[in-house]
């Protein structure tokens, strides 16, 4: 009688929904890493180790405190928004901000990340004041909702190459769960970034 083929599978789920940079993140892993996490704490072993560690803590803060730049300004973009359609969009963005940062504060915690509410990120601060300062120059129109929605997805997109990273170092170092949590959010950015493109098509088109 033949043996059955049992098909391995892999310990990691992927996410349900899974979107271009996901996909290709997925697709591109090689097997996980022999280091063996039981818990995000300090390795004790090679200084390469630590050193990723030490980098990925970095990123999760800087990431961390890019969002909290994009949440605080959204309820002004929400006010300032013309189309009915773009704030309903910045609307649900801002909600879904708000339950993926307690979730990017609950890894930092578990991946001994100090967070402090004095944290700079200079790259998405420039983006968001100069943001702040064109809304406020600007007339209210459809030009302006066009100009809000081009400096909205450079801030995705800076979350979207952001959150790639992190996920390969979470997997590089065997944080597989926290991969997975960081996978999620960047579908999340990914699909923000559609929704994005769809709204500024209908906008930009407008006679």
């Amino acid at each position: 009688m033949a043996k059955k083929t049992v098909k391995k599978t892999s310990k990691r789920k992927i996410p349900a929904k899974k979107t271009a940079q996901v996909a290709k993140r997925k697709t591109a892993t090689k097997k996980p890493s022999p280091i063996s996490v039981p818990h995000p704490v300090k390795l004790s072993g090679p200084t390469q180790n630590s050193s990723l560690l030490e980098l990925m803590q970095e990123n999760l803060s800087d990431v961390f405190c890019a969002e909290k730049h994009l949440e605080a300004i959204l309820p002004s973009l929400i006010q300032m928004a013309l189309h009915e359609g773009l704030r309903n969009i910045l609307k649900d963005l801002l909600i879904h901000m708000k339950e993926q940062n307690r979730i990017l504060f609950n890894l930092m915690k578990r991946a001994d990340v100090p967070h402090s509410e004095d944290s700079q990120c200079p790259p998405v601060e420039i983006l968001v004041n100069t943001l702040r300062e064109k809304m406020n120059q600007m007339d209210k129109n459809p030009i302006r909702d066009a100009a809000m929605i081009c400096t909205l997805q450079k801030l995705v997109h800076y979350q979207m190459a952001a959150y790639l990273s992190l996920a390969e170092l979470a997997d590089a170092l065997g944080y597989h769960r926290m991969a997975d949590s960081l996978d999620r959010i960047l579908a999340g950015a990914e699909e923000s970034d559609i929704i994005l493109y769809r709204i500024s098509r209908r906008i930009n088109t407008m006679e």
